[in-house]
């Protein structure tokens, strides 16, 4: 189990960082006004379907943005499913543009390509009665493997645990063929980072 909830090594400079960007907090993406308009479609009680409106999308990224990881990734909430576990847009960082599953348990990990996708992703559910809940995701392909490559080669030189959640959550976007890279997270301190990776080879996404 990655725990992505834990408490920072650096907890005091953390909060002190999350009030500067709490405060920068007024607006929303286009892109993400956009998608928020689908709500009226797709939005279903029973099936788990509850996509917020401009003013609740940023009263709940504001309350999400005190965990250092959505913070970093500059998250914007999209849903309340009331189960704690919002779908965000990424906004910062080598996944930006992507939609993450901000789950507590199992652990977050990045669902959707694109907003588009998971436009695509709603409708097929509330099409078919799918419920939101019973609806399996899988983390899609990075589509720059060398760069999300160099990206997961810097993280894994720091040993800390901001480090250790962005490495477990970007190394199941790889695909193919990164013999180096897995050779050098195979000897990575951090046992969930050793576990992410052992999941990715499991899933014959990637290449040991």
């Amino acid at each position: 189990m990655f725990n992505f909830f834990r408490k920072s090594r650096n907890s005091k400079a953390s909060e002190s960082d999350g009030n500067v960007s709490l405060e920068m907090l007024h607006t929303l993406p286009d892109e993400v006004i956009e998608f928020l308009k689908i709500r009226n479609e797709v939005n279903s009680a029973d099936l788990g379907i509850n996509i917020l409106s401009e003013k609740d999308c940023l009263l709940a990224s504001s309350h999400l943005r005190s965990i250092r990881l959505a913070r970093h990734l500059g998250l914007y909430v999209l849903d309340d499913a009331n189960d704690s576990n919002p779908f965000c847009y990424i906004t910062q960082g080598i996944a930006a543009g992507m939609v993450i599953h901000f789950n507590h348990d199992p652990e977050p990990e990045i669902a959707f390509l694109s907003l588009d996708d998971f436009a695509v992703f709603l409708r097929d559910c509330h099409q078919q009665k799918r419920s939101l809940w019973g609806s399996e995701t899988t983390p899609p392909s990075h589509p720059d493997q060398k760069l999300l490559a160099a990206v997961i080669s810097e993280l894994a030189r720091f040993d800390d645990d901001h480090s250790e959640s962005l490495l477990c959550l970007y190394i199941p976007l790889l695909r193919g063929a990164h013999h180096e890279l897995v050779a050098e997270l195979a000897m990575n301190p951090g046992m969930y980072v050793r576990e992410a990776l052992q999941n990715a080879i499991n899933s014959e996404k990637l290449s040991s």
